[in-house]
């Protein structure tokens, strides 16, 4: 019998999912309380998960990147501050290069 591990989302409780295995895009919306047409939408956009016929298979390492997206809205000061001092340290080349000038 496959371990499992236990996914906890605030809204929908728990998940249980076998180790090592895929996740439809149906479970990546219940963890992370959003629909399966939003992670399909950023799946394609943001070329995430396999799309296997006409479903999509996530792996852990997909996951990481949905838990890493930044919420909507403007960034927060802090973020603001950080960016600032980022493109301070760059020269000109640089920042052209990061906008697709170069």
């Amino acid at each position: 019998m496959a371990q499992t591990r236990q996914g906890i989302d605030p809204k929908m409780g728990a998940l249980e999912v076998p180790d090592g295995s895929l996740f439809s895009a149906q479970m990546v919306a219940d963890l992370f309380g959003v629909s399966a047409q939003m992670v399909r939408k950023w799946a394609r956009k943001y070329h995430y998960g396999q799309l296997w016929g006409d479903r999509w298979a996530f792996s852990d390492a997909d996951l990481m990147h949905f838990a890493q997206r930044r919420g909507p809205g403007r960034p927060s000061a802090a973020e603001m501050e950080a960016a600032k001092k980022r493109l301070a340290g760059m020269s000109k080349r640089q920042r052209s290069l990061l906008r697709g000038k170069g």
